[in-house]
């Protein structure tokens, strides 16, 4: 029976497009912004290994998420939940070509860092920022 749940979990979110719902590639992001995501790792050494498998396709991503639920090192969150971005790790372009973000996030009203999420958009750069 508990192998089912897995098995049903792994399905449900085999269907979904990416670990955050921001969609829009032209999206920046930076220390402050808000973002929604139903994915969320404990360690950045979980985001980095999901971020590797979501370069390498959409099987490869399905059987890292699959993995690191089961294992509780990540987590699914139904709904999304709202995090603050505390610092942007780094960035990638995903097996569909689409640039992509690792985020440190937090709660809102908390400084600590809550977990870690990929979403689509880019780090917005220091030449970005100025007027």
């Amino acid at each position: 029976m508990r192998f089912l749940k897995y098995l049903i979990l792994g399905l449900v979110l085999s269907t979904l497009p990416a670990c955050a719902t921001a969609q829009d590639s032209k999206v920046t992001w930076a220390k402050g912004d808000i973002v929604a995501s139903f994915y969320v790792c404990r360690t950045e050494k979980d985001i980095m290994e999901v971020a590797l498998a979501d370069t390498k396709g959409g099987h490869a991503l399905r059987q890292s998420v699959f993995r690191k639920t089961v294992a509780q090192d990540c987590i699914n969150l139904n709904p999304p939940l709202s995090f603050i971005v505390q610092q942007v790790i780094g960035s990638y372009t995903d097996s569909n070509k689409k640039e992509t973000s690792i985020l440190a996030v937090s709660v809102p009203d908390k400084e600590k860092t809550a977990g870690y999420v990929i979403s689509i958009g880019k780090p917005l750069i220091a030449k970005e920022m100025t007027y």
